[in-house]
């Protein structure tokens, strides 16, 4: 991961003072339901991740590249979401990022005492 930038007490002005900015603090920036919904809208038009950030009002070279990029990222995959777009950012854990554990046998079949049933379809998970 890269290192962020902190934002400035002036660019921290710049950035409340749009519309589209829900909450910002000198580390962070969330964006409103309406940002993400017109975002989305560019990005089927054709508009690039910082294109759109620009017609949006939002100084590409405040947020920082890696901020844009993966802002950009994270919109497009809530938009195509089972639950969509939702305003700010969602905390806790990600459901497309668990980890999936390996089922493990609890029981070996009645009568398979040994190697002969390790390749069997009988093995119970």
């Amino acid at each position: 991961m890269g290192t962020r930038k902190k934002f400035t007490p002036e660019e921290l002005k710049h950035l409340r003072a749009n519309p589209y900015t829900l909450r910002v603090t000198p580390d962070n920036i969330s964006y409103t339901l309406a940002f993400k919904e017109a975002f989305w809208t560019l990005s089927l038009q054709g508009y690039t991740g910082p294109a759109a950030f620009r017609k949006l009002g939002y100084n590409t070279e405040v947020l920082g590249f890696e901020r844009v990029h993966n802002t950009t990222k994270r919109i497009r995959r809530e938009a195509k979401s089972l639950e969509g777009l939702h305003e700010g950012a969602r905390g806790g854990v990600r459901k497309g990022k668990q980890h999936r554990r390996t089922p493990r046998l609890t029981k070996l079949p009645d009568g398979c005492g040994g190697r002969s049933c390790a390749s069997s379809s009988r093995w119970r998970f």
